[in-house]
Formats: structure tokens, C-alpha cells, sequence
């Protein structure tokens, strides 16, 4: 009440005593017959001359009216924003009006700038996702009015993020739905009057002054000794905490930031490199264990700085090395923010039943212990899958949960992770996102008539299927396996959110939902992008469906015909896309999951062949590769100086995919030597100690192959492979493993790599009867003759 009082006596000052005795029944114009009627009057801090600047801007194309100083003047009503209150509190607005005039307030710059973007949405305005197209303003019109207002509005936290880099079409949108912390400090994205945040994982921007340096780098070439001590040598990756030259480092940094940033609203990140290691120096183990050396650490920086500048806000992270709570208390001008990777993305946090959740409280309970109060939060929700694409997350209801949650917890900061500096990923999730912006003011929102208003404006008529849609995934999400932490491989996951009812109802509502928007409008040009994430993850559980089916029920029949059929279409190379060098040496790099088992090989040097047909090529052994049947070709000759007998060819049909439970996992490899030796195998999978885990599946010799050009071509599709030298078939097996999808590469086998000379690669599509196929110029089917032959059609 206390501060309602503020805000209404600002609110006085700022609009008149008029402005709480007028009658405000009347709709109150802003503009009138296609002219201004409502001026704003506003103070000269950057944020509200940047509110000031959205509302002419947004009334201008909405209405068509001039904005100019002439007709700012002739405004018969006026719009006043005024800043009062406590800064320091939660952010705050108010919104009143009388006859003539509409009252804007907030207790902070951001805020009194936020009151006018509360102030337009009345009027029908929308940001609903981080892009340009992101934004929804009011049909054009030659009037634009308010009726009655009175709102008041407080943000459940002091701080509360979507964090992300620097990109004006991102903090647009953050700031019209009235975040309140933004990164960066690049000016243009200050101005909107956000609190700033400076850092993450900051101590790689500790160094010193004056020597030149440009990174942590280059300062342990010269110091090493300020760097952790680990399993018996100084490394990079971290700082020694206890080494007194270290500390004099990092105080004088902070000592010439607060310097140039002492008046700004700016809260510091402290916080170590992301790294796992620490400093096991004797100074540094005498601290017990590795939480307490880091927060002992923060607490000295913080102490010690405060006595040149004092009043300052900080923040740190609960994470890798120190995520448990010190022995030490914490310094209470840092805020610790719990960095919750331990925490189950599709369960509500108080459910019983979701064990990750359980132990995820527990820790946070721990460090409330250790706190007298709960930790801030940090959240990875959108970091889930480690995925080119961004996968849509239906977890407005797992937010809302969580928010609540925070809420009664208290806490002063929350944050997730929102893509970096990509635009194009955040609108995947543009529902979610919008949903949380929302909840930071109002935990106890009405998501459904949230997602209703959301669906009705973004999908016009095909609203309610788009509706139906969405809360189709969002319950389909919330069954089954748990997930959480970052980087997950989405296939394992796919399969329990595409189910085949999951599926056929979504192409359902989908099928529906362009019959009632037509092509070419914006409201189909939305239905078709919210398809497009659909089948992201319906392409994957299809790959992985694919893959198992072939796996253990390989068709004899469709192998023979897959086996016989004449190749079809070209996938590799394809006409004006870049196609990758075919003739490397290839040194692989191996890939582990986290938790230590086989993840598969990725290549280190260009060999590979990608950049061509989806279902054959990938940049990464990851990507998902639709099920392609296909032959490879090429001439090759060793090089006419290399006479080594052990000098050979190598090519690898890789079907790299996510671990299926049962099957082996890695690719179908196949090398010839100059002197006729040749061999092929599969890597299976990979053992830590043992290295890749092999099996052999032949091996033979022909004759010593000449310094000319030969001929290699080899097949796989389905579980069947072939391998044929200048016509000749030198391995052939049908049951040999699901073997027909991934990607391809071509290697040679000296060191140093000397590459073979390589012409007339191409790879085409193999096809069996009934599978569909593309050419050029048309989609077809295949089906064989009476002779038995496969005929594309």
C-alpha cells in the first residue's frame, strides 16, 4: 500500500489533481479522424525517448496521422509519464486516466517506458516472438482510442531475464514485454533502460592493463603461476584463487570497472571459466574442498572492492565445480544463482513421481540452508537438445510451474538461456517465451486464455486447431521419461512425444487449419512455419523408426529388389550447392556422450561429403538422416609417386545415428591397398579402455591394382551391402546391419596423408518398389516390370 501511495502522489505531480477527479467513462482518443489527438509528455532519459518514439511511431502506421511538432502541439489530450517510487524495489507500473489525460508511472526509467508499452497493448499491440515479423499492431484505421484504465502491475522478481547476446530484434521484444535485464553493453541496446548485466564466466576478462594482453591466454604464457595447479601442472584452464598476484589481478580489474561504470544500473558476474578443473595448489587445498576455495574467493573480491565501491550488486553461479554450498558464508551483496541443469524440463517440480525433480530440490533446499533464503535461478530449458535446429518445447505449463515456485521461494534473479544471438531458434519457441515474459508480472495467469488470445491473433481463423495443437504436444510432452540437464540427443525423446496417435492428430489439426487460412496470407505463412517445427521432431522419431524397423525385420523381398534396382536419382553433387573436397586423409576425433559410453567419430579434417541431398550429407555426425537407400561411385588412382604396397583407399558408409537398445552403433568402413589387399568391417562401438570395438566381416586380395584409374562402387540399402572393385564384387551380405542412411566419406591411409586422385563421384538414390522418389522434375513411385526390372515412374 505504501507504494501504491507513492505512485499515486507521482501520479498527481505528474498529470495534474484533475487527473484523479475526472470522469474517465468516456473513450479518451489518441487519434481522432486520422489526427493526433493525444501528445506525450515525457522525461530525457534514453528509455522513455525511445517509449516516447514506439508510441508515434505505432499510432503513425497504424492511423496514417502526421507526428510531427505541429500536430504534437495541436493534441487536444495528453499522455504523461512519470517516474516515482522506489528504485530499488520490484519493478512497478501504474496506469490511470481522467477526461483528457492518461497518467503512465513506474519506479524506474524501464518501467515508466514500459507503462506505454503496457499502455499499447490496450490498444491491440502484440510482441509476440524476437524477430521483426514478431510484432502485431492494430488493423489501419482512421481512430484509435482507450476506454476506462486502471491498471497496477508488480514483477514477481527484482531481476528476470530471457538471456541472450546483443541483437536489437531480441531486445525489442524483451524490452516491450518488460524484462528487465538485458546483456551486453553495446549503446542501442542500453538505451531501453534495462538493468545491465556484465559477464558470464567472466574470469577469462581478467588481466591486466597496459601489457597487451587480449585474453586469459596470453596472460598464462607470461604468469602461469596464477593458473590452477591440476593432477601436477599449471593449465589455462583456471585461476589459482589463493596466489597473491592473481588477486592483486582481479581487484585492479574491478577496481577500473566500477571506475568507468560507478553510476550505472549494472550488476557484475563473477564467475570462473567453464571449465571443471581448479586450482589443487597446497594454499588452495587448504580450503577444504573446491566450492568453499571459489566462494572464499568471491567473498575476499567483493570485501575488498567494496572499500573503494561500495553498494555494488553481484552475481555468481552454483555450478560445475562449486555448484554445492561452501563451508564459508556468502558475501550478501552477491547473488547466487542456481545454475537448476539437474532439473526435469517436463515435470512439475513438486511432482513426487519425477525422481530428477526430487533431487533437484533437495539441492536447491541445501543451498537455502546455507543462504537464509533461496537461490537465485538459472535455467538451461531451451539448451535441452544439442540439436542444429531448434526443437519446439511445449513448456509453457513447466515455466508457469516454475515460476510459481520462484515465486514463494522469493527469489531476487531469474534467468534461462534463449539462443545467443539467433532470432530464427527463438521463434521456434515463440509461444513459450511470450508465456514466460508474461508471467514474470503475473505467476497466476490464465494460460489458456493466454495461449487463446496468442492462437486467435498469429493463426486468424485457424486459431483453435493451432490451439488444439499445442496443448496436444504439451500433454504428449509432460508423459513418460524424464529430461534434463543440456545437450541431449533428441532422439531417445522423439519417440515418446511423435507417437502414431500424436502424429495422425496434429496432421489432423493441421490439414484442418489450412482450409481455413488461405495461401499467400500471414496467418498460413505462420501455420506453415509452426508445421515446419512439427515435423523436426517427426523426422526424427521417422529416422529412428526406420532404423529399427530395418533392423530387426528386414523385408527378404525388398532387399532382393533394393539389391537389383538400377540407381535412380542423383543426390551428390547437385547443381549450385557447394560440394566438399572428396579426397583428404581422414584422422577421426571420438565423440563420448556424457556419460562416458560411445557416442560415435567426427571428422576432423573436410573429407567428408556434405552439403548436398539432407538424407545422405550432414555437417555433423548428429544431424538427423532420413532413411536413404544409396550406391557410391567414383574413379580413383593412387598417386603415380607413391609406390608403397601398404598405400590404400578408404571409404567410410557411415549410418551414424542416436544408440539404439540392441543394435550396434557406427559405421560400415571398406579400404583396398595398392597391392590388391582389401578388407571391410564394422566399427560397432566403443569401449574406453579398449578404444572402437571392431567386426570384421571379410577380407580378401585380388590383384595388385596398377598405376591407372579403377573403379570402386559401393551399395547400401537396408540391412544389404556391396562392395565392387572394377566390377568385380568383392563383398556382398544382406543382414549385415541397418546400413543405409548417414554419411559418406573418402580417405586415404599414409601419414602424411597423401590423397588419392578422385573423379566422377556421385552418389544416386536407390529405390524399392513403393518408395517414393524425387527427380528433378517430378515425384514418382518405383515399381518393377514384368522382367524384374525397377522402373521409376
Amino acid at each position: 500500500m505504501k507504494m501504491m501511495k507513492l505512485m499515486t502522489i507521482g501520479l498527481v505531480s505528474a498529470a495534474s489533481a484533475a487527473l484523479l477527479t475526472g470522469s474517465d467513462s468516456e473513450p479518451l482518443a489518441l487519434v481522432q479522424d486520422g489526427k493526433l489527438a493525444a501528445r506525450l509528455e515525457c522525461g530525457n532519459t534514453p528509455a522513455e525517448l525511445l517509449a516516447s518514439n514506439e508510441y508515434y511511431r505505432i499510432v503513425k502506421a497504424v492511423t496514417g496521422c502526421e507526428v510531427d511538432a505541429a500536430a504534437q502541439a495541436a493534441a487536444p489530450n495528453r499522455i504523461v509519464i512519470k517516474i516515482t517510487g522506489d528504485p530499488e524495489a520490484n519493478d512497478e507500473i501504474r496506469i490511470v486516466r481522467d477526461k483528457t489525460t492518461i497518467g503512465l508511472v513506474g519506479n524506474n526509467a524501464r518501467c515508466a517506458a514500459g507503462a506505454m508499452y503496457r499502455l499499447l497493448e490496450e490498444v491491440g499491440c502484440r510482441w509476440y516472438w524476437a524477430d521483426k515479423d514478431g510484432e502485431y499492431l492494430p488493423s489501419e484505421r482512421k481512430n484509435l482510442s482507450v476506454g476506462t484504465l486502471d491498471i497496477h502491475e508488480r514483477a514477481a522478481f527484482k531481476y528476470f531475464q530471457l538471456s541472450t547476446h546483443p541483437v536489437q530484434e531480441k531486445y525489442r521484444f524483451l524490452a516491450h514485454n518488460r524484462a528487465n535485464m538485458l546483456m551486453g553493453r553495446t549503446r542501442g541496446f542500453w538505451d531501453w533502460g534495462c538493468s545491465g548485466h556484465w559477464g558470464g564466466h567472466s574470469f577469462g576478462a581478467f588481466v591486466p592493463d597496459g601489457k597487451g594482453y587480449r585474453n586469459y591466454e596470453d596472460l598464462f604464457k607470461d604468469e602461469p603461476e596464477c593458473f590452477a595447479l591440476w593432477k601436477g601442472k599449471r593449465v589455462k584452464d583456471q585461476h589459482c584463487y589463493s596466489n597473491p598476484r592473481t588477486r592483486e589481478i582481479f581487484l585492479k580489474f574491478m577496481d577500473d570497472f566500477w571506475n568507468k561504470h560507478e553510476k550505472e544500473d549494472l550488476v557484475m558476474n563473477l564467475s570462473a571459466l567453464d571449465t571443471p578443473v581448479y586450482c589443487t595448489c597446497e594454499n588452495c587445498k587448504k580450503y577444504g574442498d573446491s566450492s568453499t576455495l571459489y566462494f572464499s574467493f568471491l567473498n575476499f573480491l567483493i570485501t575488498e572492492t567494496e572499500k573503494k565501491h561500495p553498494g555494488h550488486l553481484y552475481d555468481s553461479y552454483a555450478y560445475s565445480f562449486y555448484l554445492s554450498p561452501p563451508q564459508c558464508k556468502v558475501h550478501p551483496n552477491l547473488m547466487v544463482t542456481y545454475c537448476q541443469y539437474n532439473r526435469c524440463y517436463k515435470h512439475a517440480l513438486g511432482d513426487t513421481n519425477c525422481t530428477m525433480n526430487v533431487r533437484s530440490l533437495k539441492a536447491v533446499k541445501d543451498w537455502w540452508t546455507k543462504l537464509d533464503h533461496m537461490p537465485d535461478i538459472y535455467g538451461y530449458h531451451y539448451d535441452a537438445f544439442d540439436w542444429p535446429k531448434a526443437l519446439l518445447l511445449p513448456i509453457w505449463d513447466v515455466f508457469q510451474d516454475e515460476i510459481q515456485w520462484c515465486r514463494k521461494g522469493g527469489i531476487r534473479f531469474y534467468k534461462t538461456e534463449f539462443y545467443g544471438s539467433d532470432c530464427t531458434k527463438a521463434k521456434v519457441q515463440r509461444f513459450s517465451s511470450y508465456a514466460l515474459l508474461k508471467l514474470f508480472w503475473n505467476p497466476d495467469l490464465d494460460m489458456d486464455a493466454l495461449m487463446t488470445e496468442y492462437t486467435d491473433r498469429v493463426f486468424g481463423k485457424a486459431g483453435p486447431e493451432m490451439k488444439a495443437y499445442w496443448k496436444l504436444l504439451a500433454k504428449s510432452w509432460s508423459k513418460d521419461m524424464c529430461i534434463g540437464g543440456y545437450g541431449n540427443k533428441p532422439g531417445p525423446f522423439s519417440s515418446a512425444l511423435m507417437t502414431k496417435d500424436v502424429k495422425a492428430e496434429a496432421n489432423r489439426l493441421f490439414a484442418a487449419a489450412r482450409e481455413k487460412v488461405a495461401e499467400g496470407t500471414r496467418e498460413r505463412t505462420e501455420v506453415e512455419a509452426e508445421f515446419g517445427y512439427f515435423t523436426d521432431w517427426a523426422d526424427i522419431t521417422r529416422s529412428r523408426d526406420e532404423w529399427t524397423a530395418i533392423a530387426d525385420n528386414s523385408d527378404p523381398k525388398r532387399v532382393a529388389a533394393l539389391k537389383a534396382a538400377e540407381p535412380a536419382e542423383v543426390l551428390y553433387p547437385q547443381p549450385g550447392k557447394k560440394n566438399r573436397p572428396t579426397a583428404i586423409s581422414w584422422e577421426p576425433e571420438v565423440i563420448k556422450d556424457k556419460d562416458g559410453k560411445f557416442a560415435g567419430y567426427k571428422n576432423t579434417s573436410d573429407g567428408l561429403l556434405y552439403g548436398n541431398h539432407p538424407g545422405v550429407f550432414a555437417d555433423e555426425f548428429w544431424l538427423p538422416c532420413q532413411w536413404v537407400n544409396y550406391q557410391l561411385d567414383f574413379d580413383f588412382q593412387y598417386p603415380t609417386n607413391r609406390n608403397k604396397p601398404g598405400y590404400r583407399m578408404g571409404t567410410v558408409m557411415r549410418w551414424h545415428g542416436e544408440r539404439f537398445a540392441g543394435h550396434p552403433f557406427g559405421s560400415i568402413n571398406f579400404s583396398i591397398n595398392k597391392d590388391g589387399s582389401w578388407s571391410t568391417w564394422i566399427y560397432e562401438r566403443f569401449d574406453q579402455k579398449r578404444g572402437p570395438i571392431e567386426t570384421k566381416l571379410g577380407r580378401g586380395k585380388i590383384a595388385p591394382l596398377d598405376n591407372g584409374w579403377h573403379h570402386f562402387s559401393g551399395r547400401v540399402v537396408d540391412s544389404a551391402y556391396i562392395v565392387k572393385i572394377d566390377g568385380v564384387t568383392l563383398y556382398e551380405a544382406d543382414n549385415v546391419a541397418p546400413v543405409g542412411r548417414g554419411m559418406i566419406n573418402v580417405c586415404t591411409g599414409t601419414h602424411p596423408p597423401c590423397p588419392l586422385n578422385i573423379t566422377n563421384l556421385t552418389v544416386r538414390a536407390i529405390h524399392a518398389p513403393g518408395d517414393p522418389f524425387e527427380t528433378e522434375n517430378r515425384k514418382g513411385k518405383a515399381r518393377v516390370d514384368g522382367s524384374g526390372r525397377t522402373i521409376y515412374e
